[in-house]
């Protein structure tokens, strides 16, 4: 794949009660003359049944709560069981985050935590991108090596509309959520052991410490990965109102 190329992708997805399976003209970040390898994730709308394996989304559709439980103090609530296997470990920490566009589509880092289950919530008016992976950790058809790293044939980029959330499973392999456009504003719930060990790094680099388990990609030499321009696939799930162009600086 060549830079400023452009190219057409299948992405699937279904918002505002349309079905969409149109091929999308998508554009790449500029790439270095040797970027044969570079292989471009796919995006999808993010529903409860394609993340199953990734964790829980937290949305108001038809099947939100699932089973109900009763309070008896408040006739109008409708109250869903907790979501079993979620874990904060000794001390939750929650924080809220302002992510604005960004031109560069690689995704240059992944990590994973195995003692708690990480939480984003999407507040405000716009939708995001998580690139999220299935966990490796417990794959018994990988080696070692290969369970040190995302599965590619595994992750993808998942939409989340605006409003919505998810609680990752332990080992799930995530970068932070991406603007599609619009600053977007989330509500993070991680762990003190996790936000002290990210703060203790003077600079980016590899990490093993602290519940955090934090991979460079390119120290793995096998091409470098990127997402397409979310925007195009967005708008056209009717996630985003009118042109959002001159809200990033790559138009």
């Amino acid at each position: 794949m060549r830079g400023g190329q452009k190219k057409k992708m299948n992405m699937k997805g279904k918002a505002n009660g349309q079905e969409n399976n149109d091929d999308v003209e998508i554009d790449y970040a500029p790439l270095d003359d040797d970027d044969d390898d570079d292989e471009c994730i796919e995006l999808v709308l993010a529903t409860k049944d394609n993340t199953k394996h990734v964790g829980w989304l937290i949305s108001d559709g038809e099947h939100a709560i699932g089973k109900e439980h009763s309070i008896p103090f408040y006739d109008t609530v409708k109250e869903g069981a907790n979501f079993v296997g979620t874990d904060w470990k000794d001390q939750a920490v929650v924080r809220q985050a302002k992510i604005g566009w960004r031109d560069d589509l690689t995704i240059s880092w992944m990590e994973r935590h195995m003692q708690m289950t990480q939480g984003f919530l999407l507040i405000g008016k716009a939708p995001g991108l998580l690139v999220l992976g299935e966990p490796t950790h417990d794959r018994d058809d990988l080696t070692d090596d290969e369970k040190a790293w995302p599965d590619w044939s595994r992750t993808k980029g998942y939409i989340l509309p605006a409003g919505c959330g998810i609680i990752i499973k332990k080992g799930t392999w995530h970068d932070f959520p991406v603007s599609v456009g619009p600053e977007l504003t989330t509500f993070v719930i991680n762990t003190k052991e996790v936000i002290d060990a990210l703060m203790s790094m003077k600079e980016p680099a590899p990490m093993d410490f602290g519940d955090c388990y934090k991979v460079r990609l390119a120290d793995r030499g096998d091409g470098r990965r990127v997402f397409p321009d979310p925007r195009p696939f967005v708008k056209s799930l009717g996630l985003l109102d009118g042109d959002v162009t001159h809200l990033t600086s790559s138009s």
